[in-house]
């Protein structure tokens, strides 16, 4: 159990349901490791706490990583989305959608060399 806040309409909302975790590594002939992980939910259902509205939420996190065995040079990418979606549509915009991705490179001294951002939050 887990809670959330619904920017869109100011609603706090408690959410249960089901994470599936995968990850995979590989150790390249290299010494470099790739490292994948995704988290993604399945039958998550929430009730907000003052007005008891229902919600489902979908959700899936990716994160990719490459890195020498001391840990630089590396990069990492992270892409987030969100879906919150309230049950009994009154017309009003208070399905909130969002959606993030990260990526950070660093150099062979661990001093980062780029780092991007992409963050978008949308109201239906």
């Amino acid at each position: 159990m887990s809670e959330t806040a619904n920017t869109c309409n100011d609603e706090s909302v408690t959410l249960t349901g089901t994470m599936h975790v995968k990850d995979h590594s590989t150790l390249g002939s290299d010494g470099r490791l790739h490292f994948e992980a995704t988290i993604s939910d399945a039958s998550v259902k929430g009730v907000a706490l003052i007005t008891g509205a229902r919600y489902v939420e979908s959700s899936t996190q990716t994160e990719t990583t490459n890195f020498s065995s001391d840990g630089a040079p590396s990069e990492t990418t992270v892409t987030m989305t969100s879906n919150l979606t309230r049950l009994g549509e009154d017309g009003t915009a208070d399905d909130l959608r969002s959606h993030l991705v990260l990526h950070m490179t660093y150099n062979a001294n661990g001093v980062p060399t780029a780092s991007t951002d992409d963050s978008r939050i949308d109201c239906r």
